[in-house]
């Protein structure tokens, strides 16, 4: 474990003054990493792991669930040029564009639609009001940040939410709406 090892003891001269000989102490550091590896090892064993799984996106509704009203559905889609479009309901051709700033982007138009739906849409058969629903749709070539900035709005403002596919017709009427928006600069 420790070892003592020897000085060396040669003499230069006559007149050279002697030094007691001094051992100098090594530490033999085997067992230290025998018993490292040996805890690294228990833990690595002992400790449980995440299962791994698929994330769960979606913001279900626990219990009985009534039909979805249109009044109550906000379409949010996000292109590759992490531009937002919202349009209500099935109403595609009111599509808008907005952006992720926090005064006048996403969560204003979030926020002013709950309170639309709360206000309008009614209750349903069991006489519970109706919520905002919205549809979160990823164009090909968006980003994932795109994703959870979308997401945190729907955390902000507690909205349910879902992330679906684009329909073709959403494609089609981004294009145009793009196309006007260009055509308008």
């Amino acid at each position: 474990m420790a070892e003592m090892s020897g000085a060396n003891t040669n003499r230069r001269g006559k007149n050279h003054l002697h030094r007691a000989n001094r051992s100098i102490p090594r530490v033999d550091m085997t067992p230290m990493v025998d018993l490292g590896f040996l805890l690294i090892t228990f833990f690595m064993l002992s400790v449980q792991m995440k299962t791994p799984g698929a994330l769960d996106w979606d913001k279900r509704i626990s219990g009985p669930q009534d039909p979805v009203s249109e009044c109550c559905v906000l379409n949010i889609l996000v292109d590759s040029a992490d531009k937002v479009y919202t349009y209500e309901g099935e109403n595609i051709k009111e599509m808008r564009q907005t952006s992720f700033d926090d005064g006048h982007g996403l969560r204003q138009v979030v926020i002013k639609k709950a309170k639309l739906v709360n206000t309008s849409c009614g209750n349903y058969s069991s006489g519970k009001s109706h919520q905002i629903i919205c549809l979160i749709k990823l164009l090909p070539g968006s980003r994932f940040q795109n994703l959870t900035d979308v997401v945190d709005e729907m955390e902000i403002t507690h909205a349910q939410y879902s992330i679906q596919d684009p329909l073709p017709d959403e494609v089609a009427q981004l294009r145009s709406k793009q196309a006007e928006l260009l055509a308008e600069k």
